[in-house]
């Protein structure tokens, strides 16, 4: 079976070192378009490159779509055109934060395209694929994807349903990003007033599980500001079409937009600032120099 990824980021890069090293899978990508730091990411995951969008789409059996929450449906339309020139009876499974409105959208296209489709979702951060996160599956193309993905990771099925698996991601995403969110203001605040270290030891000593957790999500924010508002921006959105409140995703929203700001007074560009624990976060977002 060929996979194909696009793109190999971060994330589409440690789906593909899965396959290809659990799996007899072909997994294939291209660069075509996509930043230096997406080439980086892809350095020593063992996906074949290929010239171009089309190209990856012409050969594929499986399409995996993981891309920036804004890009989820213009990716998936392109699918839909260039596969009109390839086999058709593939699978297309989008992983992407996006909402259910959009999910159906995507579907769309991708069965415009001749494609079976299966909505998914990763819950879990892309370096501990393997044995800490899980990838919610749902649409017609569910158990398809389940077979593909269940060797290498954990994965559970929601259903037939296009839309639950970015339901779950939403409500599970929402809810970490919220809490690491908050701390992060706090911290903030305890930092400026002198506390902000022993707050940190205070709290670890009040909420042990809690600030494990801290731990392990604080330090990813600066490095996924940008993306992580965008995520944060869907969530509101379709909590308010549902008619709930979205404050919290909201102000999580706000928070992360701050560390955009921060980033770009830093002028980091493509480095990346590296975090041991939630404490350093903290103090470099109210590093003044």
């Amino acid at each position: 079976m060929v996979i194909g990824i696009l793109y190999p980021g971060e994330l589409g890069s440690a789906l593909g070192v899965l396959l290809v090293s659990r799996t007899d899978h072909t997994v294939i990508a291209t660069l075509e378009g996509r930043s230096p730091r997406t080439a980086l990411h892809h350095q020593g995951s063992g996906i074949e490159l290929r010239p171009s969008f089309e190209d990856v789409v012409a050969t594929s059996d499986v399409i995996v779509s993981v891309v920036a929450t804004g890009a989820a449906a213009e990716t998936a339309q392109r699918f839909r055109d260039a596969a009109a020139h390839a086999p058709r009876q593939r699978l297309f499974i989008d992983i992407n934060s996006i909402g259910p409105e959009r999910a159906e959208q995507v579907a769309g296209f991708a069965i415009d395209g001749g494609a079976a489709f299966c909505d998914g979702s990763i819950h879990g951060l892309a370096k501990n694929l393997a044995d800490g996160a899980k990838l919610y599956l749902s649409g017609p193309g569910a158990e398809q994807a389940e077979r593909v993905f269940s060797p290498v990771m954990r994965t559970v099925n929601l259903g037939p349903r296009t839309g639950t698996a970015s339901l779950m991601k939403m409500a599970l995403g929402g809810l970490s990003k919220s809490v690491s969110s908050a701390f992060l203001d706090i911290g903030v605040f305890a930092q400026s007033a002198g506390i902000g270290e022993a707050f940190a030891s205070e709290a670890k000593d009040f909420y042990p599980g809690l600030m494990e957790a801290i731990d392990r999500l604080v330090p990813t924010m600066p490095k996924h500001c940008k993306r992580r508002s965008e995520e944060m921006r869907e969530l509101a959105a379709t909590m308010k079409a549902a008619g709930t409140s979205a404050s919290f995703a909201d102000a999580a929203r706000g928070t992360f937009e701050t560390l955009i700001a921060r980033r770009e007074a830093a002028e980091l560009g493509n480095e990346e600032p590296s975090f041991d624990n939630a404490v350093s976060v903290i103090q470099w977002a109210t590093d003044k120099s």
